[in-house]
Formats: structure tokens, sequence, C-alpha cells
């Protein structure tokens, strides 16, 4: 043994060696570079950074395939192989020349020659991390070099380990089906899962078979060798290995092992044999009548309640009858009847989401055979499911009381919630074959025993909620059939939830669930008791409860509104009465919304609706006054007025937008007035209170905004150019970016009056002003990602609706410097906005993109871009590559990303040819090959390489 301090003089020498020899690979130095990195000790990020190194040259190639040649410790061996799996998996042969290590056909030919003679050396390994390594060679080795279905995989299986075999046939579905980094076409990936689920399994299978008896003749009976000889997956229907696993699913020790084994083998049958309506001599007869012979152990189970032996069942028979759903609903049916039988028993709870998928697969496929006496054999069956939906959807009695009191918690509903969504997924399904209001009518039979007269139990309630929660699942598609028995049928079940008073907090939430999702079809027979039984709920004291009740009061204003006009009066006492509940703007959006909509009620009742809520701002401008000057709390009155100021502009954003013209010029008027009105308070909260509630800053910019796009030219110039200043001012002194918005909307409404062309010009030259001074306090555009999604959102309204108001603007040139320095920007919704200018900003360039903006852009302004654009295109093109290449945060921002170059490349003045090539040349080399850059360099399919430049860049950071 080496005295320690002799091993570390040694772990210093490798060190020196490792850093001298950083560029210069040999096999010794590389096989010192491993040990040393084996060690864990001293050294070790040396030496992993020179093996990183050393997996990227092309020496690589080389060293590994003779080092392994050699015979050496496991851990060298391991890593060698790893390198050259890796080697073969990024830069192998002439489908993928990617790279400048790529490979010539002659040395592509002696890889491959040389690999596979490798995989022969070491396919019996002890050492599982070897044996995978080298499947993966095999696996990789076999997909790059497949040309056509007759490259059978059996070939290179031959004189293998079976242990081998297996290790390649499981991992080899996960190479083609994950996300792997594999460079090969979807259609080439398509032609090999083809090839080897219709053509070459079995053959691989029956080779497994063959190499497994001959490798042993192991009894069934004993369990130790049996469970060995259960780990070898993907079985024939004869193989004595998988009748092996049928005979252990009584096993306890090995039943898990074995349902994953039979589930497996399940999922490689080809979905033509597993639905051939051909049964006998079929392979699913034998896993079917053998299966079947253990439902009577799953249902001793059952009475045992023996919960890891009833998950292991129902796995298994959930895997195998959907496979052949086909098969046993033509031939089958006490396999339905069996798996009925499991799903009713109440043991089975924790797995109903396993049972559902089966039976959601045989009502699809039911549907999908369309014959009505198949469909009508299981008519029975249908009627028991809805009974067990029924049961399983219920909650019970201690649940329904417990949701009413404080201390509810939402974990205690968990499980049950899951399978009650379960349940509505089923009842949902069967709504496709079976009419709902059949099914609907079940659930009336069943309540009506329930309740007699005015006497009902507390199961009676759990009964009737479980019913209407199925309901629920069922809803859409009554609407689409319009089926008018069920829509009845549903209203009865609301008069008798109703009339008889039942106040339990969990049904009647889910009863609003039944109303908002039926919508006006459902409600309008009786909408006055509805709107009673909502308005009561909405001042519950259970918070969940009254959530749930303004939704539904709010979806019946906006599918009813002659109804709220008809009794206006009564809707603004009842919203006078409530506004202290939390949910109160729901109730305002579903009053205004029927107030807006029609010009006779906005008329009337507008101004009288917003004045409500002007007459609290009022009272609470001096509360909150005389609360600042005695140093008094403040903040419930902040709370105040930022809900009051939500109320105002949800009222202004229920007009209709596209009320613009002349006719509409008594509207118009009535909502600027509003806001001149409430102009002096809107002022003294942005300059008093916006720093301490940013809040209140974005309510009263919300508001404004409505106000915009519902008064149109009628809003006051000189009051409009009085909001810009007092909210630049406030700008100035916090960076808030709700009144940079404003400025972006403001250009969408005002920009074809010319008379208000020079506010808005003015509004712009200072907010770009005041956000040059903001913007150095900040480290990054990162820092601030909502005053930089918004400011370059302004560039991007300024620039489709006023184009000349930017282009004259001051502060074009440092725009231009801000533009080019945010490339890269990694904020999603800030990149968004950013790249959106980038593209209008290439567009303004092009003469022929005229239809992307409102107004026309003069000949002086556009060539006063591309005076100015000229010089700092060249770096904007390479940027927008280091930002492909560095990866785009999201897939949206690739694409906006590539709207840039598109409209860069349509810009008549650059030579853009030349611009990409010089690009192509100065970035990374090891990207595209020479062919697929001259192919860009000459063609017009941008997105296409630009998507497959950015797969490639994280390609190779994956590799690195």
């Amino acid at each position: 043994m080496i005295p320690k301090r002799k091993r570390a003089h040694i772990a210093t020498i490798r060190i020196i060696i490792i850093n001298q020899q950083m560029d210069d690979f040999t096999l010794n130095t590389v096989i010192e570079a491993i040990e040393l990195f084996s060690d864990g000790k001293q050294g070790m990020k040396q030496a992993e950074e020179y093996l990183k190194q050393f997996s990227q040259q092309y020496k690589a190639w080389t060293i590994c395939i003779q080092g392994l040649a050699l015979d050496h410790h496991n851990t060298v061996t391991f890593h060698l192989l790893r390198t050259l799996k890796q080697k073969i998996r990024y830069d192998f042969g002439n489908l993928i020349k990617l790279f400048i290590v790529s490979l010539t056909d002659v040395e592509v030919k002696e890889v491959y020659q040389r690999s596979l003679i490798l995989v022969q050396k070491y396919h019996s390994s002890d050492f599982k991390p070897i044996r995978i390594s080298s499947a993966l060679i095999l696996i990789y080795l076999y997909i790059y070099t497949f040309e056509n279905q007759n490259q059978r995989l059996q070939d290179y299986l031959q004189n293998l380990s079976p242990r081998f075999v297996f290790d390649v046939l499981e991992l080899f579905p996960e190479e083609l089906t994950q996300e792997k980094t594999l460079v090969i076409e979807n259609k080439k990936t398509k032609l090999i899962i083809d090839a080897i689920k219709n053509q070459q399994l079995f053959p691989c299978l029956e080779l497994l078979q063959q190499l497994v008896e001959q490798f042993t003749r192991l009894s069934l009976s004993d369990p130790k060798n049996l469970q060995e000889r259960l780990q070898f997956l993907q079985l024939y229907q004869n193989c004595p290995i998988y009748l092996g696993a049928l005979t252990a699913i009584t096993n306890e020790e090995l039943q898990q092992k074995a349902v994953d084994i039979l589930c497996n083998f399940v999922s490689l049958i080809p979905k033509a044999v597993a639905q051939s309506y051909q049964f006998e001599n079929n392979v699913g007869q034998t896993i079917m009548n053998e299966i079947y012979k253990s439902f009577k152990d799953c249902q001793k189970a059952l009475e045992d309640d023996l919960p890891d032996e009833i998950e292991q069942y129902i796995k298994l028979y959930t895997k195998v009858g959907r496979k052949f759903i086909h098969t046993i609903i033509l031939n089958v049916p006490e396999y339905i009847e069996a798996m009925l039988k499991i799903f009713a028993d109440s043991k089975t709870d924790e797995f109903i989401e396993y049972m559902t998928q089966f039976w959601i697969k045989f009502i699809k496929t039911i549907q999908s055979i369309n014959d009505k006496q198949i469909k009508d054999k299981y008519n029975m069956i249908y009627l028991q499911l809805i009974e067990c939906a029924m049961i399983r959807s219920k909650i019970t009695k201690e649940q329904l009381s417990m949701y009413e009191t404080e201390d509810y918690s939402s974990k205690i509903y968990e499980d049950k919630q899951t399978n009650r969504h379960e349940m509505k997924d089923l009842m949902d399904e069967l709504s496709y074959i079976i009419e709902p209001n059949i099914i609907i009518n079940v659930f009336v039979k069943f309540i009506k025993t329930e309740f007699v007269d005015t006497q009902y139990s507390l199961d009676g309630i759990c009964l009737f909620e479980s019913c209407m929660n199925l309901i629920n699942g069922m809803i859409n598609q009554i609407i689409v059939l319009n089926d008018k028995q069920s829509f009845q049928f549903i209203i009865e079940l609301l008069k008798l939830y109703i009339q008889l008073n039942l106040r339990h907090d969990f049904v009647t939430r889910t009863v609003f669930k039944t109303i908002i999702k039926g919508g006006a079809l459902l409600v309008q027979p009786i909408l006055s008791p509805i709107f009673d039984f909502i308005s009561k709920d909405i001042l519950s004291p259970n918070k969940r409860l009254q959530k749930r009740a303004t939704k539904a009061f709010e979806k019946i204003c906006y599918e009813n509104q002659q109804f709220v006009q008809e009794n206006l009066e009564d809707f603004l006492k009842l919203l006078d009465k409530l506004q202290s509940i939390q949910n109160f703007e729901k109730l305002v959006k579903g009053i205004a919304n029927a107030v807006c909509c029609n010009t006779v009620y906005m008329n009337q009742y507008y101004m009288r609706l917003c004045s409500v809520f002007a007459t609290n701002l009022v009272v609470l401008q001096t509360e909150y006054q005389k609360a600042a000057s005695q140093n008094q709390s403040i903040e419930h009155i902040i709370t105040q007025i930022s809900k009051n100021l939500n109320s105002v502009a949800q009222i202004a954003g229920q007009i209709p937008q596209e009320r613009e013209s002349e006719e509409y010029k008594d509207q118009h008027q009535i909502v600027f007035s509003v806001y001149q009105q409430l102009w002096p308070i809107l002022q003294y909260f942005i300059e008093n209170l916006s720093i301490i509630d940013h809040n209140i800053a974005e309510k009263i910019v919300r508001f404004t905004k409505h106000t915009f796009r519902g008064s149109f030219n009628s809003f006051n110039k000189e009051l409009l150019r009085q909001v810009f200043q007092v909210m630049c001012q406030a700008y100035l002194n916090t960076p808030i970016s709700s009144f940079i918005y404003i400025a972006e909307v403001s250009v969408t409404v005002f920009y074809k009056y010319e008379e208000y062309r020079d506010i808005l010009s003015i509004a712009f030259e200072s907010l770009c002003n005041i956000t040059f001074q903001h913007l150095p306090k900040l480290q990054s555009f990162e820092d601030h990602p909502d005053l930089t999604e918004d400011f370059f959102g302004m560039l991007v309204r300024f620039g489709r609706y006023t184009p000349q108001v930017l282009l004259q603007s001051e502060a074009l040139v440092i725009l231009l410097n801000l533009t080019l320095n945010a490339v890269g920007i990694e904020h999603i919704e800030a990149a968004k906005s950013y790249y959106a200018w980038l593209e209008v900003l290439f567009k303004m360039l092009d003469e022929n993109s005229t239809e992307s903006f409102k107004t026309p852009i003069s000949p002086e302004l556009r060539s006063k871009l591309r005076s100015l654009l000229i010089t700092i295109i060249p770096s904007l093109l390479s940027k927008l590559f280091e930002a492909l290449r560095k990866g785009p945060s999201d897939e949206d921002v690739e694409d906006y990303i590539i709207d840039c170059f598109i409209a860069l490349q349509k810009i008549d003045f650059q030579n853009y040819k030349v611009l990409l090539a010089n690009v192509l040349e100065e970035g990374p080399q090891n990207l595209l090959t020479r062919i697929e850059k001259q192919d860009w360099i000459q063609s017009h399919q941008e997105k296409q390489f630009l998507k497959l430049y950015t797969s490639r860049s994280l390609m190779s950071k994956l590799r690195s």
C-alpha cells in the first residue's frame, strides 16, 4: 500500500503533468487525468477540465479506440467508453458533419467497424456502466447508419450476452422517443420506430428467448432464480420467462417486478395485433386467458384489504385492458364485468386514476366502433358506471360539515377531489355515447329517494352535491347538443335546492359552479330566484363561497343584460349594500356591462354608477389628509382608495371599444365628463400616494386607459396635456412603468387626430428622457423588467401608429444605442417587447412594409433613419446571433428574434447576404456545415436555418 505522503506527492506530480499537457493529449495523460478525477481529491477540478477539453478534440477518436483495445481498470475503461459514446452521439457520420472535428468517409467506416469490435469486447462485462455505455454505442451506430427497413437490429445482437441484449432493448425506445440530443431528422426517427415496431420486434424477442434458454435452464419454482430471470424485459408469448412473470403475479415478493415486465411487454405489442378482430391464434389470446385467471386472486386481495397487491393487479388489468380493448369489447365481456366489480369496491379508491383511464378507453372505443348493437350490449354497464361515479364523487357528512369551519384545510379534500375530477371526466366521456339526459335522469331518481316532500338527510345532501358535481362534467356536451331535457332536469334540481333553502357551503359552492358553467340557457327560466339565491351568499362569511358567488353573479349579469337593465334600481341598491365584500369588482363589472352595452342605459346610469365610487374617493381623500397630518395609520385608507379606483376603472372597461363614430358622441362626452370631474382627486393621488403604493398608480392608469378608449377625441386636449405632465413628473420621482404604459395606450387612440400630435410628441420626448435618467441607475435591463417591457412597448406603438413622432424625436440617437445594448435580454416578456421593437425598427427602413404602419413615413425620415442605422446594423446582427447561441429564454422569444431577421432581410439598402456571410464566418464554426451556410446565404428560408442554428447551439453546449 502506498503511504499517504507518497500518494500526495504522486497527486501533485499528476497535477503538474495535466497542467503542462493541457493542449497535448496522449493516452497516458488521459489515463492519469481519469485516475486523478476518480480520486475526488486534490486536482479533481483540473482533471475534469482536462477531460472536458479532451472529449472535444479530434484526437479523442484515436485515443479512445486505441485505449479501449487494451485492458484497464473498470474506471478507466468506463471513462474512455463514455467519451467514445459521446463522440459518436454528437460527431458521428456523414449524416451530421457539423463540427470541425468531423470525420471523413474513410474514418467513419473505420470508427464504425472498430466500435463494433469494442462492443463485442465489453458486452459481457459485469460492471453495468461499461455494459450500458457499450449498449448505447451500438444503438447510436445503428440509428446513424440506418438507411432502410432491411437493416435488421437483430443482426447487431447476434453472439452477444442475453444481459446485453436486454440492455439494448430496454434503452432503445428511450433514445428515440425521449427528448434526446441525437441529431437525426423526425422523418428518419419515424422510419426507425416503424421498422422496429412492425418488423423487427418479435425477431429480437425471439433472439432474446433463445439466448436466455442457452444461457441457463433455471427452475421457475425457485424464487431467487426466478427474480433473476424476471430482469429480462420484452418477452415473447411462449418464452419461459414471460410465463414465469405470469406465474409470479401472485407471489408477494415478485409481484411488482412481474407486473412491470408484463406491462412493458404489452406496451410493445403492435396496435394492429392488439386490435385484431381475429381473436383466435392472436398473441393477445394467451395473455388474456392467463391474466383473466388472476381476477379471483385480486378479489381475495380486496377482501383481505391488501393495498399493495390491489394496486399491482389494477395496474396490470388496466394496462392489458386498454391495449386489448377492441378484442375485449367484442369477445370478452366478462373482462368488463370483472373490472366493474373491482371499480365498485371502495378499497380501490386510492387507485381510481388507473381505473378511470381504462373506462374512458372503453367508452372511446365503443364510440369509435360505432355499432349500435355493440353499444347496446353494454347498457347495464353504463348504468352501473353512473352509480359508481355517484358514490365515488360523494363526500362524507364529516367533510361536508368541516368545509364550513374556519379551520378548513384543502389538504383534507385533496385525495377526494382527485377522485371527483376523475369521475367528472368519466361522465363527460359517457355523455358522448349516451344522451346526457339519460344520465341525469338516473341522478334524479336517486335524489328523489332521499328527498321526500321537505324531508331529507345529510346523506341525501351529500348525494345531491355528488350529482351536481358530475353534471358539471357534462355541461359542455349538454350545451353543444342543446339537450333541453337535460336543462329541464338541472333546473328542477336547482329549484329543489333553492326552495328547501339548503344552506350548506360546500353544496352551494358546487351549485354555483353549475350555474357558472350552464350560463344563460340554464338560468333564464329561473333568473329572479337565482339572483336572490346568489345575493345571499355574496355576504357569506366563508370567503371561498363568497368568491364563487360573486363569479356566478358576474357571469349571469353578462349573459342576461336585459334582466339587469330591467331591474337596475334593485341592482344599484344591492351594489351599495355589498361594497365591503372581497370580490366586489366582479359585481361592479357585471352590472356595468349591462349599463354600458346599451346607449340608452349608459346615458341614464353611467354617471350615477360612477358617482357611488367618486363620492367614496372624495371622502377617502379627506380621511387620508387628516390621518397623514396626525401621523395615524393610513394603510386601511389606501386599500379602500385602491378598491374604489379599481371600481371606476372596471366600469369604464365595460364600454364597447368599437363605438368611435360620431353617433356615439353623447356617450363619449359622458365618459370624459366623469374623468374630468375626478381628475383633481386623481392628480392628488398620483402626486401623493403613487410613491407609497404603486397599485394606486396602476389603478389610475387603468381608469385613464379605458377613458381614452371610451371618449376618443372628446377627451379635452388641455386636460390630456395636464395628465401627461402630472404622470411624467411622478415618473421622474419614481420609475413606475405604468406611466410609460399610458403613453403607449394613448397613441393607439389619438394617432389619427392631428390636433393631438404635439401633445403625444411632447409626452414621448419627456418619457424617453426620464427613462434615460433611470436606466443608468440599474445594473441591467433585467433589474426592472416591467420598465423595460413597457418602455420598448411604447416604442413599438409609437413606431407603428405615429412613426413620424418617433423619427423626429431628439432622443432617436440615444434610443438606437439603447437598442443595440439591449440585445440578448433574458426576461421573457421584456425580451418579447424588445424584439417586437427591433422588428418595427427594421420595417421602417423597408419601403414595402407600409401595411405595418398606421400613418405613412416620409422619404426624408426614412433616409434619416437609414443613415443612423447603417453603421450599427452589422453589430446588431452579430449580437442577434450571439443571443441565439446563448439560447432564447422562451420558444416564443426565439420566434420574435426570427421575425427580426426576416424584417432585416427585406431591407434593400443593405447587402444582407454579405452581412450574413460575415457573421457566420466570425461566429463559431462548429454549428453549421459549409454547405448549410451556403444554402442559408443563397436561400430565403430564414426561419428554417435560424431554428437549426439555435438547436445546434444548444447541442454544442450540451456536448461540452
